[in-house]
């Protein structure tokens, strides 16, 4: 409701807010068509030609620069839009002449097992213009399909862009829809290498890759009953011989490690390759011990950000849950959180009983349910960014809250907490 006593500022934020529903009401087919489009065409991590394409497409048509294979990553992109800059299009009943809003730095949803994010930094200047990127993710599930949500993170993100990406002009700074794929990765790959012979009639002359790799799963289950509860390391055997009458020369496993804090980490990733070391000397065995993709950080949310981003919930009349979740997978946001002030939260698409990665959770991105959060996500990500383009007050309190985490980080965790962690790849 406008009133007279508004500012000026207010009520520019609350026309512009106003303005971002609207557009995401106005594109819900395009939005939700991208949404569908994934979940019947889903890609496995790394793999995502089309999903990326399709998101590109849908960027270029609203004015976005595009830059594809960001980061040496073929499947990844950086979309921007920039005050000036964009491809001007007219959409009719736009209705922006009083004001806009554009910009946003946070998530968007797909329930309780999978969510999309973003992040901000910059201030509202001509020297400094506020600077805003949406985190899209695409990558689907061996088997399962986007049993995480992605097509639901998507789509999210790209209609929180066309939104905001129509608006620049008026309230300036710059957009940025980020292509990240490949989330679904495992984080550790470990090969035993022996020596094949008869398993029957020779078995003394082999070296058996299989029981060393056996006993690295009960060795990382003594990991994780020694380590505190929230600790996990899944893994799966992809490979441990080729017939029952052979010693297996060769066996492959995989492992995801996932702990509260990125030292608890790094220290069970320690334990394991000790493990390794210890079952290989012991067995015979040589070993290989790598990194399939970067490790997670934990995710440091931007209290303020996220304050602003929970009020847009409330008046949506969405309740939320403040406490961090009990169960918590892999992150990759997390890593963004510590070089930019982030949030990344999630909007529930399923009762909590539901576990994400299966099917259940997969065919839910596309029920009614499903399509009203990603709407939902695309609205209050767009409100969000107004507040932060007609707020330079509250984009220094979000720098600020981000300064204060990343000095104590580096007092407990020392310089360099956040570099790139070079990890040893040992071939046999």
């Amino acid at each position: 409701m406008v009133t007279p006593r508004m500012s000026e500022q207010a009520l520019e934020k609350l026309r512009a807010r106003e303005e971002v529903a609207r557009i995401v009401e106005r594109e819900a087919s395009r939005i939700l068509g991208v949404l569908e489009a994934l979940y019947r065409d889903p890609e496995l991590s790394g793999q995502e030609v089309r999903s990326a394409r399709l998101l590109m497409d849908v960027l270029v048509a609203e004015g976005f620069e595009v830059e594809s294979g960001s980061g040496g990553l073929p499947t990844a992109f950086a979309a921007r839009r920039r005050a000036g800059k964009g491809v001007q299009r007219p959409h009719a009943g736009t209705g922006t002449g009083a004001a806009a809003g554009t910009g946003t730095g946070a998530s968007a949803g797909a329930g309780f097992g999978g969510a999309g994010t973003g992040a901000v930094a910059g201030a509202r200047s001509a020297a400094a213009p506020v600077r805003v990127g949406f985190l899209a993710e695409y990558d689907a599930l061996p088997g399962l399909g986007h049993a995480c949500g992605h097509n639901l993170i998507a789509a999210a993100a790209i209609g929180a862009g066309i939104a905001v990406g129509r608006l620049v002009d008026l309230l300036g700074g710059e957009i940025l829809v980020f292509g990240t794929p490949a989330e679904e990765t495992i984080g550790v790959q470990v090969e035993f290498h022996g020596k094949p012979a008869h398993a029957v009639a020779h078995p003394d002359k082999g070296i058996n890759a299989l029981d060393a790799m056996i006993q690295l799963f009960i060795a990382a289950d003594h990991i994780r009953r020694s380590s505190r509860r929230d600790v996990r390391i899944p893994g799966v055997i992809l490979e441990g011989g080729v017939r029952p009458n052979v010693v297996p020369e060769r066996a492959v496993a995989q492992f995801s490690i996932r702990a509260p804090t990125s030292p608890e980490r790094d220290e069970v990733v320690a334990r394991m390759r000790r493990w390794v070391e210890s079952i290989a000397l012991a067995s015979g065995c040589s070993f290989a011990f790598q990194f399939t993709d970067n490790p997670y950080d934990e995710m440091i949310t931007n209290r303020t950000l996220a304050e602003i981003y929970k009020g847009h919930l409330a008046s949506e009349g969405v309740a939320t849950r403040d406490e961090p979740r009990e169960h918590m997978g892999s992150l990759d946001m997390g890593n963004v959180s510590f070089r930019v002030p982030a949030i990344h939260a999630y909007v529930a698409i399923v009762p909590p009983d539901v576990a994400s990665h299966t099917q259940t959770f997969a065919l839910a991105t596309v029920t009614q349910t499903g399509k009203q959060a990603a709407l939902l996500a695309a609205k209050t990500l767009g409100r969000t960014a107004v507040d932060l383009l007609c707020d330079s007050g509250l984009v220094a309190r979000v720098r600020e809250e981000f300064a204060a985490m990343r000095a104590a980080a580096k007092t407990t965790r020392g310089e360099g907490f956040d570099a790139p962690r070079d990890y040893i790849l040992d071939r046999p």
